[in-house]
């Protein structure tokens, strides 16, 4: 849960394949200790009808400690992708913010020509 790229790795990567390694890492990190349960109930030796799926162990320690894990990893990840993804969000406002004006002048546009026209 906790092995991330280097820090100089993602300084060098592009924007783009940067974005794309941090989803990748959501998706694969998305149920993190799903994978650890079956692994806690073998090592335990507890009893389970369905060791695919999150269930509660009598060691609310151990729980505790995953959790926290997941956490760490998640702010992990963040704190090193934090650079790239101000500049991926950067670049998303330099795409959008053109379209999102022409979009307000059509608007415009179109409400003056509905009230010229009488269909108001």
């Amino acid at each position: 849960m906790l092995s991330l790229p280097s820090a100089e790795r993602v300084q060098k990567d592009a924007d783009g394949s940067c974005a794309v390694y941090m989803i990748v890492l959501d998706v694969s990190r998305k149920f993190p200790r799903s994978r650890l349960w079956p692994v806690i109930i073998w090592v335990f030796n507890e009893q389970s009808a369905d060791t695919g799926r999150i269930v509660k162990t009598n060691h609310p320690d151990l729980e505790r400690a995953v959790k926290v894990a997941a956490e760490e990893a998640a702010i992990a990840k963040r704190v090193l992708f934090l650079s790239c993804s101000q500049k991926v969000f950067h670049l998303w406002h330099v795409v959008h913010k053109p379209f999102s004006y022409n979009f307000a002048l059509l608007a415009v546009i179109h409400v003056a020509l509905v009230l010229m026209m009488g269909y108001f």
